[in-house]
């Protein structure tokens, strides 16, 4: 193999390395991403469930609403 052969295939298999390198970057920050997002939906449905057990059945809602009228 001659020389400029030999250093092409070196930088082309670097550049293929560097590549490989940053897409995986890109997916595990994509799946940190992910899991911190899928957390904060969870934590929002269980806050919304539980302030839910505090609001006013339709019927008191209909008689708040009545009164203030």
């Amino acid at each position: 193999m001659h020389g400029f052969e030999s250093i092409f295939f070196f930088l082309s298999r670097r550049a293929l390395q560097e590549q490989v390198a940053a897409i995986n970057a890109a997916s595990e920050a994509a799946e940190s991403a992910h899991a911190r997002l899928s957390t904060l939906h969870a934590q929002a449905l269980r806050a919304a469930f539980e302030s839910a057990a505090d609001w006013p059945s339709p019927e008191q809602a209909s008689q708040l609403n009545s009164a203030v009228a």
